[in-house]
């Protein structure tokens, strides 16, 4: 059996013990598999299960972090305007809950999906708002993140040497972190 039908099996022995806190844990492990292996709709629909729980629960900050998830997904499929919908509660909760850490993470995803959805100025604000957000943090993943975003908004406006000075401040932090995606990005 696949990674996803034990997740899918421990949450059925999860709900029958009434524990709705680990169930809410293992339904959004199982939203990230589902997402991992491009099955959409399973992906939605085990978040926003998990959504419903964390709600009923009153742990806003998971509903912050599940709203960004879902919001990823939709704009992976090209659902820009569900995305940033998504994003915008996710960011309105995390800005609510003081959460920094969350409002650097939906800062740069929102960025990102102004910039596809052609509203250059949002995105680039978003985007610079989830670097400062990463250095005040010292997230270096974050910064790193950051600023392979920002290279992508110089690439798109054909800025081409600022872009590449920026990936390749990227590359750098993430060999220093050691985070393969970051330097898979940069390359």
């Amino acid at each position: 059996h696949d990674l996803a039908s034990w997740f899918e099996w421990a949450i059925s022995v999860t709900k029958e013990l009434n524990f709705p806190e680990l169930e809410a844990q293992q339904r959004q492990s199982l939203g990230i598999i589902y997402d991992r292996q491009c099955r959409w709709n399973e992906a939605i629909a085990t978040y926003e299960t998990c959504l419903s729980i964390y709600r009923s629960l009153g742990d806003r900050d998971s509903e912050g972090y599940i709203l960004n998830d879902l919001a990823d997904i939709y704009a992976q499929l090209g659902y820009l305007g569900k995305a940033i919908s998504l994003y915008e509660s996710s960011l309105s909760l995390f800005t609510e809950l003081d959460n920094q850490l969350g409002i650097s993470q939906v800062c740069a995803s929102l960025g990102n999906t102004y910039l596809n959805n052609g509203d250059i100025d949002m995105g680039a604000n978003m985007i610079e708002k989830s670097f400062e957000i990463s250095k005040e943090l010292d997230d270096k993943e974050g910064v790193a993140h950051a600023l392979f975003n920002l290279g992508n908004l110089y690439f798109s406006l054909k800025r081409w040497d600022d872009a590449s000075s920026i990936y390749e401040s990227c590359l750098e932090i993430s060999f220093l972190t050691d985070d393969s995606r970051g330097k898979g990005y940069s390359l």
